[in-house]
């Protein structure tokens, strides 16, 4: 591999996640097949618990009283978002700002909400103490894929020789009661009697790149390449219909820089539904002879619930993990998809000296 291929060098990572409050805790339990699904106290239209996962309340961080005034949901995902940002951002010295790009949950069409009063990326730099170029920071509200269209804009940020690193995050919690209800309603919420379904989750993940290879005190040599992305005009909340072009397209512009045969594991933003397997194997028999013989195939929603706007993010640090501790040789391809048209895919290697 030459690095004159597009993409950025990844020197840090940070998970907050049902199963732990970093990427290490987290990708040990899901190596371990711990699953933190469980029932909760909101029924669906059948009477039957959902199935959900939750971090704990007493794993969150408190947040600083400036932040007391903020919407209950807002204080949910600042609170999400701290130690995984604290530990993503933790090589940075206190003097150097870097932009972050924000992925925020999805919005569903039946569940209208209100602007947010408030700047949820000025509130997380008051919040975690780390120094962001707010000026260069941006987020969006696409959903799982965001993270991954966020990598796309990193690239051309991180372009500009005076900009250190950029950080690409995302950040959701379906904890929401008119939200599951409306999921509830699309008979899309795992509970008893409902195979086809998925675990509302939640969680944060976030990524430290930058064009360099070394970045302060950073020894991992880990290169993610140039995302694709694609759109799927039959999604969710379409009445076309689900052929799978646009993960089809999002894994055939990923793995373009590889070569034949060379990805060795998947790390799949499959949640549970049949709805997303389907388009997964649309998309793997169209890309096939970019897959080893022996690809592996990880999906951990099976373990932490499906996080939202973190799945992306939250994989790519579970394969950095990967990589760096000897479970997973590489290249590994990581994708997600949103519930609207959005599909991303990226490719992560190890790089040996």
């Amino acid at each position: 591999m030459t690095t004159r291929a597009p993409g950025l060098w990844l020197h840090a990572v940070g998970v907050t996640s049902p199963l732990g409050d970093s990427a290490p805790a987290t990708a040990a339990a899901v190596r371990a097949g711990i699953s933190r699904r469980q029932r909760s106290d909101q029924r669906n239209r059948q009477g039957e618990p959902m199935i959900v996962s939750s971090v704990p309340d007493a794993a969150l961080p408190p947040l600083t009283d400036a932040l007391a005034d903020r919407p209950a949901h807002h204080r949910r995902l600042l609170a999400l978002a701290t130690h995984a940002l604290r530990e993503a951002a933790a090589m940075l010295a206190d003097t150097i700002s870097v932009p972050l790009l924000l992925a925020l949950p999805e919005p569903h069409p039946r569940v209208p909400r209100e602007p947010p009063d408030h700047d949820i990326l000025a509130d997380l730099q008051l919040q975690t103490g780390v120094p962001l170029a707010l000026a260069s920071s941006h987020t969006s509200t696409t959903g799982r894929a965001g993270p991954l269209y966020a990598l796309a804009n990193a690239l051309t940020i991180a372009a500009d020789p005076t900009i250190p690193g950029v950080l690409v995050g995302g950040v959701d919690s379906y904890r929401e009661h008119d939200l599951l209800a409306a999921l509830d309603r699309d008979r899309r919420v795992l509970a008893a009697g409902r195979r086809d379904g998925f675990a509302p989750g939640e969680g944060a993940g976030f990524l430290l790149l930058s064009r360099r290879r070394v970045l302060a005190t950073s020894h991992a040599h880990l290169f993610l390449h140039a995302p694709g992305t694609g759109e799927e005009p039959g999604h969710h909340h379409s009445d076309e219909p689900h052929r799978g072009d646009g993960l089809s397209a999002a894994i055939a512009a990923a793995t373009h820089h590889t070569a034949p045969a060379e990805i060795s594991a998947v790390f799949a933003g499959l949640n549970g539904e049949h709805y997303g397997a389907r388009e997964w194997q649309v998309a793997a028999l169209r890309s096939s002879a970019a897959f080893a013989p022996r690809c592996t195939l990880e999906h951990p929603v099976d373990c932490l619930g499906d996080p939202g706007a973190a799945l992306a993010p939250t994989l790519i640090a579970l394969a950095a993990v990967a990589l760096q501790r000897g479970h997973h040789s590489g290249p590994i391809l990581v994708w997600s998809a949103s519930d609207g048209p959005a599909r991303g895919a990226v490719v992560l290697r190890r790089v040996e000296d």
